[in-house]
């Protein structure tokens, strides 16, 4: 070990041992001198923080097969420097045309009576044994079925009650316009009485308007009003209701999820044992008649009449007035408005204005069916329909691009002051716009310009510094 110079931190006897493996590459030359490959291996173990300032003789021994030698190092005092640049806000830039409102259109019609209005209606017809004399006796009474209700766009689905053929629910589905509807609507009905004799009607509706079944495509129409009849001799579930599906209460929940309102824009009718009726030619159920059916029935505000009835035609043509009063009468605009329209009813007393109506997000029902319109794109639908002979007003703008208020941020500001907002060659103070309480928008007092040139330039927020640290090699 050599002694410390005055000016230098010498390190002194580095020991380097290195292994003979018995191959012609040695760690070190004839002349016992350290290679240069060592010295450069030394200076990048220390990081040119030493320098090497003087190389000592090598000894060796080949009994242990190593190498030793001395150098001498000199520590390189020196300043250091170490920069750090400190975080800074980021700077962002919405920019964007601002819209224009397109022309004025205002379309008017006269509401009648015979408006036309999509209508689905599902016929579940009674297939046990019992049922023969029930199925020739409606299958010719189409037309008083459609007597009120033969304007509308309709369709007709047919279904049986028998639960084993749950794969083959809706057997026929007949639309306005198609060839030989009254003789298809005959061979739907007199489907064969070859069915189960625990008839589930209520099952087999659940199923044919969710369209569950094998091979079944969705048929049951958004905007459409809808009607279910029941014809059965027999109770709902005549041997018990076990499966899930089959009660009242499913019923109206599926319902509910096809978006229709129980009662408003869909009822449920039956020609069945009626409780409290005498049908000779049914099943009364000790009395209770067709109880759970009845329930559901009286539940949408549908009607019901005798299955045991020697002619259906009353029935029917009550039943087919009864639908009518839940058509929603329907308005096609010539032109996609931009916004919702303004609507107005014109009566002999009066003019109104009319508003879209509230609808529950969860399941797309409407909320209330007080004065109010659905519009989808173009269509238009009154809830509940406008007076007879009134004039119907919609005013509406179309053909041009949204005029923007309220801008999103993509990412919160860092400060309410922190915003510079430019339209067109104009800057806007503070008391033009507001930020939201939580800094991810801005709205407009007024809207700017229209075809304007608006430009909004922010700073989000950034985590800043608070310490440094310094590296300090130890010797």
């Amino acid at each position: 070990m050599k002694s410390i110079h005055k000016k230098s931190v010498y390190l002194v006897t580095m020991l380097f041992i290195i292994y003979l493996s018995g191959c012609s590459d040695a760690k070190f030359n004839g002349n016992k001198q350290l290679k240069d490959g060592a010295e450069a291996n030394i200076k990048k173990v220390f990081e040119e923080d030493f320098s090497v300032t003087e190389r000592k003789s090598i000894e060796y021994n080949l009994e242990d097969a190593s190498i030793s030698t001395s150098i001498v190092m000199k520590k390189e005092k020196g300043e250091h420097l170490k920069s750090v640049i400190q975080n800074k806000f980021e700077k962002k830039v919405v920019s964007f045309t601002q819209g224009f409102i397109g022309p004025e259109a205002v379309e008017s019609f006269v509401q009648t009576t015979r408006e036309e209005s999509m209508l689905d209606i599902l016929i579940v017809i009674d297939d046990s044994g019992s049922m023969k004399q029930e199925q020739e006796n409606l299958g010719a009474k189409l037309d008083p079925l459609l007597s009120e209700i033969n304007h509308a766009d309709w369709q007709i689905g047919f279904a049986t009650t028998d639960p084993t053929k749950g794969l083959d629910c809706m057997h026929e589905l007949i639309r306005k316009g198609d060839q030989d509807i009254p003789s298809r609507f005959e061979q739907a009905i007199n489907i064969g009485i070859g069915g189960s004799g625990n008839e589930k009607g209520i099952f087999k509706a659940i199923k044919s308007l969710n369209a569950s079944c094998d091979g079944q495509a969705g048929w049951v129409r958004q905007g459409a009003s809808l009607a279910v009849l029941i014809i059965s001799d027999e109770p709902n579930c005549t041997t018990g209701c076990s499966a899930a599906g089959d009660k009242p209460a499913d019923l109206l929940n599926t319902i509910s999820s096809l978006g229709k309102n129980a009662g408003e824009d869909a009822r449920v009718y039956g020609l069945i044992v009626v409780p409290g009726q005498v049908c000779a030619t049914g099943h009364d159920n000790g009395g209770k008649g067709a109880l759970q059916y009845q329930e559901v029935i009286t539940a949408t505000s549908g009607k019901s009449g005798s299955v045991c009835d020697a002619d259906y035609t009353s029935t029917l043509n009550a039943i087919s007035e009864d639908i009518g009063t839940i058509l929603k009468p329907s308005f096609t605009l010539a032109n996609l408005p931009d916004h919702e329209p303004k609507v107005f009813i014109n009566t002999v007393d009066a003019r109104y204005e009319i508003a879209k109506c509230a609808v529950d997000p969860s399941n797309g029902t409407v909320v209330e069916s007080v004065d109010c319109y659905i519009r989808t794109e173009k269509d238009m639908t009154f809830l509940p329909p406008p007076p007879v002979d009134s004039t119907v007003d919609i005013i509406y703008n179309y053909g041009g691009q949204e005029v923007v208020k309220l801008v999103e941020l993509s990412e919160p500001l860092y400060l309410p002051a922190g915003v510079m907002v430019k339209v067109g060659d104009e800057f806007f103070v503070s008391t033009d716009f507001t930020t939201s309480e939580d800094l991810e928008s801005i709205e407009f007092v007024e809207a700017p310009e229209e075809n304007s040139e608006i430009r909004i330039e922010y700073l989000i927020k950034a985590e800043l510094n608070k310490s440094i640290v310094v590296a300090e090699q130890q010797i």
